[in-house]
């Protein structure tokens, strides 16, 4: 027996345009929703320029929604950037993006549940 099959599509392409996502630049792909290689804790980000908390905190809370309903593959990159959303830098927007490009890329993904 197969259950419904919850899909982000629509969802996820409504808050990437809400999220001033560039053409050009979502045709980029993202093969992880996080780099690993890059630090964003708070001394490696201490002299780096703010960012725009309001916009950070729509596009976290627009992925919230995707990770606890249908993609909990990007519960880690999204748990990572949550912890910076009080006071989010530069770096934090730069992983921000790579994670919006990521869904957009695999926003086809759906979650099958079986039982």
């Amino acid at each position: 027996m197969t259950g419904p099959v919850p899909d982000t599509g629509a969802y996820m392409r409504a808050k990437m345009s809400k999220a001033s996502v560039r053409r050009s630049w979502s045709d980029i792909p993202a093969n992880t929703p996080y780099d690993p290689g890059t630090l964003i804790d708070n001394q490696s980000t201490a002299s780096s320029p703010a960012a725009d908390i309001t916009h950070m905190r729509s596009v976290l809370g627009a992925v919230n929604y995707a990770v606890s309903m249908t993609r909990p593959d990007i519960g880690f990159a999204q748990h990572r950037l949550q912890r910076h959303s009080h006071d989010p830098h530069i770096e934090h927007q730069q992983q921000a993006k790579i994670l919006l490009r990521y869904l957009s890329h695999t926003r086809h993904y759906k979650s099958i549940f079986e039982g």
